[in-house]
């Protein structure tokens, strides 16, 4: 987890740590490397957060793209007869 000025904070998982607990980092500095494949990934993923006071907020907000939108999962066409 990193800790910004402006009170928020931004949660990176799965990551292996390159930097240590209370260490101050510097924008565009590498923080770790993404660890192996999860259960619900078929190749390395991450999972990224963004935190208040009290509650999960969107992280694309950082990076000004908009609201990020949930959609459900459509089973597969049937294939080919």
């Amino acid at each position: 987890m990193i800790v910004h000025d402006e009170g928020l904070r931004t949660t990176y998982l799965p990551v292996h740590a390159s930097v240590r607990r209370g260490q101050t980092v510097k924008r565009g500095q590498i923080i770790g490397v993404v660890e192996g494949t999860t259960a619900h990934c078929a190749a390395s993923c991450l999972h990224w957060g963004l935190i208040d006071e009290t509650r999960y907020l969107d992280a694309l907000l950082l990076i000004a793209l908009g609201q990020v939108r949930l959609l459900p999962r459509w089973p597969d066409p049937p294939g080919p007869p």
